[in-house]
């Protein structure tokens, strides 16, 4: 198949992390997938250089100019499906598939992505199926909307390969982050978005720090609240036991040097976050939001609070620090359901599947 993918986004995600695995995994597979983005974006600097990339102008919604190009490009490379996400993507990806009789497949984050108000429902014209990372979005947008059809949506779970990362690797990063080897960290690798509320995680450690002289925090991401963070963590007087580590590609690498990892966001479809945490061998705390429940069990191999409960998330956190079978228990129960049901080839099996029915149908 030829794969197209459209990608709006001027920063890099939880969405962009997968557009690129599948597109490595899929081009494997002897498909070839392109990637036309945004040219003025993070993406364009952090594009791993086996990924076939296009950089473009995207502009206002309805580009003409950027709706030719797109045609001139699905037509020239014969592109069998399109790949989009924002609804931004859909009106200038979406018109130039519908133009060239292409399939469009857009992949939905929340049930948020897909609402009755009329630019979502235009999108909904120019879309001919929706891939999404959990069961939840599709039953919240059942909720809102009568008229959405199970047999539209199709659940692909993102997936990740546990990943061997040795000792000393994780030694020599502690010594970057100028933490020593035998310290207790508390680690989060994040978009930092105020959904995120990374912001209760410092309060929390704030609260724990002076019970424990050896614990540490680590927050590795970028994003609109980076600022806002920093300057709640020299409020706290904590600047000697949190490291910002900015933006890292070396996520699994970064997880599986804590000791435990925290989610507190408000706001999921289904993270690669969490699924990474998991897949690193390390032990989570999760707030019980959208798709989580579907990955992490409760007291089975993970913990789960309430969201925006900084309460929960302090004695959830204690609880973890305090514990160490508790702890270990749930990492290796986490590696078992990654292992079972969230393997990057479980996904592409399964992505792979969905691409080829909407192209068959498409071509019968």
């Amino acid at each position: 198949m030829n794969i197209l993918f459209f990608n709006a986004k001027k920063g890099w995600g939880g969405v962009t992390s997968w557009m690129v695995k599948t597109t490595r995994r899929l081009n494997e597979r002897g498909h070839r997938v392109s990637i036309i983005s945004r040219g003025e974006s993070l993406f364009t600097k952090k594009v791993p250089s086996d990924i076939n990339y296009i950089p473009i102008k995207i502009g206002m919604d309805f580009n003409p100019l950027l709706i030719a190009k797109l045609v001139r490009y699905i037509r020239k490379n014969r592109i069998d499906v399109v790949i989009t996400n924002t609804q931004k993507e859909v009106y200038a990806a979406g018109t130039a598939a519908r133009i060239c009789g292409v399939p469009v497949l857009r992949r939905l984050g929340t049930d948020l992505d897909l609402d009755s108000s009329f630019k979502s429902r235009l999108c909904q014209k120019f879309t001919t199926h929706y891939v999404i990372p959990c069961r939840d979005i599709y039953v919240k947008v059942a909720k809102k909307q009568s008229t959405a059809r199970e047999m539209d949506f199709t659940v692909v779970y993102n997936g990740r390969d546990p990943e061997n990362i040795g000792d000393g690797t994780i030694r020599e990063l502690r010594k970057k982050w100028n933490i020593p080897y035998e310290a207790f960290v508390i680690g989060v690798t994040s978009k930092l978005s105020r959904t995120k509320r990374v912001n209760l995680i410092i309060d929390v450690f704030s609260m724990l720090k002076d019970s424990y002289p050896n614990l540490y925090l680590v927050i590795a991401g970028s994003g609109e609240a980076s600022q806002d963070l920093m300057d709640q963590v020299a409020r706290l007087n904590l600047k000697d036991r949190v490291r910002f580590t900015g933006f890292t590609e070396e996520t699994m690498t970064y997880d599986a040097s804590y000791d435990l990892a925290v989610s507190a966001s408000v706001l999921e479809g289904f993270p690669n976050t969490v699924v990474e945490y998991m897949a690193s061998g390390t032990a989570v705390v999760s707030t019980d939001v959208n798709g989580v429940p579907e990955l992490i069990e409760h007291e089975v191999n993970g913990l789960l609070i309430p969201p925006d409960d900084s309460g929960a998330l302090y004695e959830a956190v204690k609880r973890m620090i305090d514990d160490d079978t508790l702890r270990r228990r749930l990492r290796d129960r986490a590696l078992d359901t990654i292992l079972a049901r969230f393997t990057e080839k479980k996904m592409i099996d399964d992505m792979e599947s969905l691409l080829s029915k909407l192209v068959e149908r498409n071509r019968s």
